[in-house]
């Protein structure tokens, strides 16, 4: 990891990784086309940072600025504090569990220079492994079959649209297009596809066939927390929504289906017991977008407008109670 380079910057962020990081590390030296480096960790509260520290004091060659937060900041704030630093024309972020195939740099800054600067981002497929870093058999595009087949498709973003089908610890991006389109979005915990559509509705997009890096899949993760939960379902259907209503108003999203599935989705919300506030916040929004008027929609906007939220009336209008009941 060598300071002087000036065209690649790789971001790791720790987050309770003192068993993982330092095979992350050893594979960023391991890398053919050396990079800049920033190493943060998150308030892990474990050994991370102790381990970090003991591996650049075993390689004193490794230079990289290493950040320890006193306090959890959350992934995508720490992106964008990152983010802020970068001084190289691209970066890849990868989080400190998971490590990367020896020309990774080589190959995507190879691909991203072809590409141009029209081009804001670059991905592969990655390796899939479990904790102990055994890998599984099929790859994420393997498992991921009929969804990678329309990274073959030119128009990305109406392809993102529908869905994300981009590992994020395969990603490089060119920084400025990242500044441009604002930087990462701190309301959306699942920065990544966010990021993904913002940039490919303005810059291109290109892939290397190969994986690259390696994916360790864990049962006590954030992500799998976000997405295997109940709780995790409620955010990221509310996130979701969140990401989709920024692009409701696009060609692309009316020929995606993407209004019809923000209007499901908003009205499954209200009537699970979501905040008034928030259901009229962005079934407001969705309603802007729209081109011609929904009359279901405009009535959960006027009512959680009033406060109302949809669990009362289901509740009030519940089969079996009595008038006294209510």
């Amino acid at each position: 990891m060598d300071n002087s380079s000036p065209d690649v910057t790789i971001v790791v962020i720790g987050y309770k990784h003192a068993a993982f990081i330092e095979q992350c590390l050893e594979s960023i030296a391991a890398q053919t086309v050396q990079a800049r480096c920033i190493v943060i960790d998150d308030a892990s509260g474990d050994a991370t940072e102790q381990v970090a520290e003991a591996w650049f004091a075993e390689h004193p060659e490794a230079q990289a600025e290493r950040i320890y937060h006193e306090e959890n900041r959350g992934l995508v704030g720490t992106l964008n504090e990152a983010l802020r630093k970068i001084e190289t024309p691209y970066f890849a972020y990868i989080a400190a569990d998971d490590w990367m195939e020896p020309r990774r740099v080589e190959l995507q800054l190879q691909a991203a220079l072809q590409a141009g600067p029209e081009c804001a981002l670059i991905y592969s497929d990655v390796f899939r492994a479990d904790a102990a870093g055994r890998r599984f058999e099929e790859s994420y595009a393997q498992i991921h079959r009929e969804q990678w087949l329309a990274a073959e498709d030119p128009d990305a973003y109406s392809r993102l649209l529908v869905g994300n089908w981009i590992p994020a610890p395969s990603v490089m991006l060119r920084t400025e297009a990242v500044r441009a389109v604002g930087g990462y979005d701190e309301d959306i915990f699942f920065e990544d596809h966010d990021m993904y559509l913002r940039l490919a509705q303005q810059f291109g997009v290109t892939w290397l066939a190969q994986p690259l890096a390696t994916h360790r899949e864990l049962d006590d993760s954030y992500g799998h927390r976000m997405f295997f939960t109940a709780e995790g379902q409620r955010d990221f259907q509310k996130a979701q929504v969140s990401l989709l209503i920024k692009h409701a108003d696009a060609d692309q999203a009316r020929s995606a289906g993407i209004q019809e599935k923000l209007r499901v989705r908003i009205s499954q919300l209200y009537w699970e017991g979501e905040s008034p506030a928030w259901i009229h916040s962005n079934a407001r929004l969705l309603i802007r977008a729209l081109p011609k008027p929904d009359l279901k929609l405009r009535l959960i906007s006027m009512a959680s407008g009033l406060g109302i939220s949809g669990r009362s009336i289901r509740t009030l209008t519940a089969p079996g109670r009595t008038r006294r009941e209510v």
